[in-house]
């Protein structure tokens, strides 16, 4: 992520007060000491705002660097270019919000915690808050003083050029999504009446008639999805009650209902407040855009603070999970450091949170996620921590990714690069658990099915030294035609590499384009083997290790990939002797998609007589080039549906869709794919693995059917023909299956009705031959025809 030329600073004196009297109140109150003492902690300790994370004195300072850090990464992609003076300005802007956005946090009550947003709002119109404004305004921090005096100036801003700073920064209420929802934050007037309404109510008054939404909402959604009458009755209880405390508040504090701050600032509060942001002057729809992208970029900063090995709470707790049992674990640390207690509690959040390592937009500006373990003590707890991340992941990138969502005309009008829609969730690997990646996108996608087709896992980065994975993650993902990588598989091929296997799909997809500088050390003796690299013209030098003479590395010979291979570290050192570009590949992706040793008698024909390949190596045609003509995926090479495909699909191009219908499940052990009597919810493709069926019989016994290995179908009969599973499914190994629910199928005849159409006529065709075959066995003497 690029970091900013130079970080805004505020004056001393206005961090100084925020941390004194805000955020520092949050570190305080967090303390063991304070917490023991209050009867909310110890009555839920997981839901207690002393074990969430960071909103103290380093939270506010992280987002106050990230929001530059996001600003820069994303202007000119996410958000249209900015100038460099305007890019100034919402730096500038950006950081006065992040030091705003969580002051209310210092409120420990449940209203307080509720209310933290409207709260910073209202406080910028406080006399608490008048030297704060002056020392903004005074030391024209980020240039938005001088912005507003030039707009005033030109009689294109009709309000007082303090007044709408501090309506700007009432507008840190934007950070929070369940208050300013994106698509309150696209349209001015609506913004403008939200911000109207949260300034000029009374805060307690507001969060009375907040709760009643809420809880009508809840029950609402109860109704529509017919819950149980017990669900319903104790959701119309809480509305009763909402409406009950309302009434009291009224009660004790009938004229209470209004701020009475805002008579010091305006005349007519509904009528001269935030003309700016409905002004339809084409220098203010300027500004409103430069205030509305700077919000967007603190929703997602926020959203992107400290992982990992600093993440901690507001007292500095840290936060860690369990290798068993995948739920946080606390450490609670007395302030003078003489007390430890270890505190462990099931709660999805603190586990997912713990886990996660990393979480950062990448060189794409897709979000790019990052976990510590995939690996646990039981199958149970494998799947908590995939749900618990999956939870976590959908949380933020609803900041991340929902902050740049704007109507497609919004988004060409205003040139942006990449809109919100073609960003991806990249769940990154981790070692111990190849799968874990995969669980996670799994369950995200059952979570959250609208964005179930941009979440993929990737390679994992894990134990990588930092430099290379900084390289990788700034590297240049190729836009290669499908005749671009045959041509690069040609020239690798010539190095000697088998690529008869590769597979154009999903090759090339974790591959990177890096230069080296001339000078520069791509890899060093003993570092770990965490990628493989391709250079794409000459100019490295290897030098191994223990007394070899070093040599030129030749293009596209691979580089790492015996250390890679080995599971071991490297055992040379590589320098560039001049600019060189070359393919980065992470380690993973190597070995399971381009590692492919020859057999003896693939490496015996190689050389055998006039074919011999160091012969006629610029004559050399890669098999894979050959059978990348059927333009086949991972998929399809191991499903049977596969075999079919050619007379499926008259054009090859619809096979990619008709995939894009297919979940995939990974099954431990004995465990059941469905159970005989279960409701027939889809029909399933064997990709690795076995499965038994089996027919329970009267008494409780079960009789084995058949045994259905990798390639075979499972369940198309009674998907066709009945509504409950005629027998059981069970896994008798791990494996891999594809699923195809009804539902699916339902959208693929919208979508696309010829493949749907071909693939049932296939499936029914199945069925009948089945049916002829089981008759002939029962009466030989009868016909087929």
């Amino acid at each position: 992520m690029m970091i900013p030329p130079k970080m805004v600073n505020l004056p001393e004196a206005f961090t100084t007060y925020i941390e004194e009297n805000f955020y520092g109140r949050v570190t305080e109150q967090s303390k063991l000491e304070a917490i023991i003492n209050d009867a909310r902690f110890l009555e839920n300790p997981l839901k207690h705002v002393a074990l969430f994370s960071d909103h103290g004195i380093v939270h506010g300072k992280d987002i106050s660097q990230k929001i530059q850090q996001v600003l820069c990464h994303i202007n000119g992609v996410l958000i249209p270019e900015r100038t460099e003076n305007q890019l100034a300005f919402l730096l500038g802007y950006g950081v006065m919000l992040a030091y705003l956005h969580d002051i209310g946090m210092r409120d420990f009550s449940a209203f307080g915690r509720a209310m933290h947003p409207e709260f910073a709002a209202q406080l910028v119109y406080t006399e608490e808050f008048d030297p704060l404004i002056d020392q903004l305004w005074q030391e024209n921090s980020g240039n938005i003083a001088w912005r507003l005096m030039n707009l005033a100036r030109g009689e294109v801003l009709q309000q007082n050029p303090q007044l709408v700073l501090r309506e700007m920064l009432a507008l840190s209420i934007g950070h929070s999504k369940s208050k300013i929802s994106i698509a309150t934050l696209n349209d001015p007037q609506i913004l403008r009446a939200t911000m109207q309404e949260c300034l000029s109510t009374n805060l307690h008054y507001l969060y009375y008639r907040q709760q009643i939404a809420k809880a009508e909402t809840k029950l609402a959604q109860a109704n529509d999805q017919n819950l149980d009458t017990e669900i319903v009755e104790i959701l119309t209880q809480h509305l009763d009650q909402a409406r009950k405390d309302l009434i009291q508040f009224l009660q004790q504090s009938p004229t209470q209902t209004t701020n009475p701050n805002l008579q010091r600032y305006y005349h007519n509060f509904a009528q001269d407040s935030f003309q700016w942001l409905i002004n339809p002057s084409a220098p203010l729809n300027e500004f409103v855009g430069d205030v509305i992208d700077t919000i967007r970029a603190l929703r997602c900063a926020d959203a992107l603070r400290q992982r990992g090995h600093t993440f901690r709470t507001s007292a500095g707790y840290e936060v860690l999970v369990n290798q068993h049992t995948a739920n946080g674990v606390y450490a609670l640390q007395s302030s003078d450091g003489s007390k430890l207690f270890l505190l462990e509690g099931k709660d999805a959040i603190s586990s997912g949170e713990a886990n996660m390592t990393g979480c950062e937009l990448d060189q794409d500006r897709n979000l790019r996620v990052s976990f510590d373990r995939g690996s646990f003590s039981s199958p149970e707890a494998v799947h908590w921590a995939a749900y618990s991340a999956a939870l976590v992941i959908n949380d933020i990138q609803a900041d991340v990714i929902g902050s740049f969502s704007r109507s497609p005309e919004t988004d060409a009008a205003q040139s942006v690069k990449k809109p919100a829609s073609e960003m991806q969730i990249l769940v990154e690997g981790v070692d111990d658990n190849p799968n874990f990646s995969e669980a996670v996108c799994r369950e995200l996608g059952r979570m959250n099915p609208a964005i179930a087709s941009r979440c993929r896992p990737v390679a994992s980065l894990q134990k990588a030294d930092l430099a290379e994975v900084e390289r990788y993650l700034a590297g240049i993902t190729p836009v290669w035609s499908l005749e671009d990588q045959r041509q690069i598989l040609v020239e690798i091929a010539k190095s000697g590499q088998k690529i008869d296997h590769l597979d154009l799909d999903q090759a090339f997809q974790e591959v990177k384009i890096i230069t080296i500088r001339a000078g520069e050390v791509l890899m060093e003796n003993g570092s770990p083997a965490s990628f493989v690299y391709i250079p794409m013209s000459q100019g490295l030098k290897v030098f191994p290790d223990g007394g070899y003479a070093a040599a030129l590395a030749q293009p596209w010979m691979s580089i790492g990939d015996t250390a890679a291979i080995k599971g071991s570290v490297r055992n040379a050192r590589v320098i560039a002797e001049r600019d060189t570009k070359l393919l980065m590949l992470p380690k993973q992706v190597y070995l399971q998609s381009w590692y492919n040793p020859y057999t003896l008698s693939e490496f015996v024909h190689l050389f055998e007589g006039d074919g011999s390949m160091l012969r006629r190596r610029h004559l050399l045609t890669p098999i894979a080039i050959q059978k990348k003509q059927l333009n086949k995926s991972r998929r399809q090479r191991f499903l049977p549906l596969a075999l079919q495909l050619k007379t499926l699909f008259q054009d090859a191009e619809q096979v990619k869709p008709f995939m894009t219908y297919l979940e995939k499940l990974d099954l431990f052990k004995d465990e059941p794919l469905f159970q005989q009597g279960d409701e027939v919810d889809g029909l399933y493709f064997i990709e690795i693995g076995q499965v038994r069926l089996s027919v329970k019989l009267y008494g409780g016994q079960c009789s084995p059917v058949q045994l259905c290995s990798a390639g075979e179908l499972v369940g198309e009969v009674d998907f066709y023909t009945q509504t409950v599973y005629q027998t059981t499914a069970i896994a008798t190994q791990n494996s891999q299956v594809y699923r195809l629910t009804r539902h699916a199928l339902q959208q693929m005849q919208q979508e696309h009705p010829s493949a749907a159409i071909a693939f049932s006529e296939m499936i029914l065709t199945r069925i009948a031959n089945r049916v002829v075959e089981f008759t002939n066995r029962q009466d030989p003497t009868s016909s087929a025809g």
